[in-house]
C-alpha cells in the first residue's frame, strides 16, 4: 500500500471559518486524494462489531484507495487524529481573537500509512506527524467606499462596519460583528474584518498618523475581550476605554498601532 506524504487544507469558497474543509493526501505512487473533513468523516460511535463490519466491507474508491464504509476514529485512526489536530489548531487560533481571526493557518501533517484499522490508543497521535507550512487566507468580501455590511445582523457571519475620518484620526467603526461559528459566511466575514483593519491602518499611515482607533458600538463582553487582545497584539496595551451609552452595552474603543498592524 502506498503511503500518503502529507495532508492539508485546500482553499475553497465553501470553507469553514478561515480554513478549507478539504483534506488533501499525496501518495508516493503519485496518486492524490481529497476528502471533505466535514462530510466524508463520521463522528458516530461504532461498536467493535460495527467497526469490524465497516472495515470488512471496505470498497475500492477514489484514487484507487480502499475505503471502509464509515470513516471515523476507529476505522481510520491516523486520518482522524490528523483531522482532530487541525481542528484543535484552528480553535486555538480562533480563541486568540475571541472568534475573530486576524491570521489564518492551514495545516500539512505527515501521515505515515493509510489509516485503516482500529486505533491502539484513542487519541494517540501517529509517529512522524509534523506541522510544516503556513496557510492561505480566505479572500475578503467586496468592500464599497470603506463600508461593509455582511449578514442579517445577529447571525453568524455578520459584519456591519465602516472606516471613517474624525478630525485627523482614522476610526474603524464596528456596528455589528458575529464571527463565532462555522460556515463560508463566517470565513468571509473574518477575512473582511481583517481587511478592514488593514485598510484603516493604511489610511492612517497616509494621513501621517502612527495609530488609529477601533470602536465597537454597544460592545458586548466578547468584543471587549477581542479588542483588548488586539490592543495587546497590534496596538497600545491598556488603551481600551468605554464610552457613553444609552440602552444596551456601552461603546468600546481601543488604539491600534499602524506599524504593528501592517506588519501582520
Amino acid at each position: 500500500m502506498s503511503i500518503p506524504r502529507s495532508r492539508g487544507f485546500r482553499s475553497s469558497a465553501t470553507s469553514t471559518p478561515s480554513y478549507s474543509p478539504f483534506l488533501q493526501l499525496r501518495y508516493n505512487d503519485g496518486a492524490t486524494l481529497e476528502l471533505d473533513i466535514d462530510k466524508d468523516f463520521s463522528a458516530t460511535a461504532l461498536s467493535n462489531d460495527a467497526t469490524r463490519d465497516a472495515i470488512a466491507h471496505a470498497t475500492l474508491g477514489r484514487s484507487g484507495r480502499i475505503f471502509p464504509t464509515v470513516l471515523n476514529q476507529r476505522t481510520v485512526p491516523r486520518l482522524w487524529t490528523a483531522r482532530e489536530q487541525a481542528f484543535a489548531d484552528q480553535n486555538a487560533d480562533a480563541n486568540l481573537f475571541m472568534g475573530i481571526a486576524i491570521a489564518a493557518t492551514a495545516f500539512v501533517l505527515s501521515v505515515p500509512a493509510m489509516p485503516v484499522g482500529m486505533a491502539g490508543a484513542a487519541g494517540a497521535a501517529p509517529k512522524g506527524m509534523k506541522r510544516s507550512v503556513p496557510g492561505v487566507r480566505v479572500p475578503p468580501s467586496a468592500i464599497q467606499n470603506n463600508v461593509v455590511r455582511l449578514g442579517a445582523g445577529n447571525t453568524a457571519g455578520s459584519l456591519w462596519a465602516s472606516i471613517q475620518k474624525i478630525g485627523t484620526k482614522i476610526v474603524y467603526r464596528v456596528d455589528m460583528i458575529v464571527l463565532q461559528g462555522e460556515g463560508a459566511e463566517v470565513a468571509a466575514a473574518r477575512a473582511t474584518h481583517r481587511e478592514m483593519i488593514r485598510r484603516a491602518a493604511l489610511q492612517a499611515q497616509a494621513n501621517g498618523e502612527t495609530t488609529f482607533l477601533m470602536v465597537g458600538k454597544q460592545a458586548n463582553p466578547n468584543f471587549v475581550r477581542h479588542a483588548d487582545q488586539l490592543a495587546r497584539e497590534i496596538g497600545v496595551i491598556g488603551s481600551g476605554k468605554q464610552g457613553m451609552s444609552g440602552a444596551g452595552f456601552p461603546d468600546y474603543t481601543v488604539v491600534l498601532d499602524v506599524g504593528k498592524t501592517l506588519a501582520q
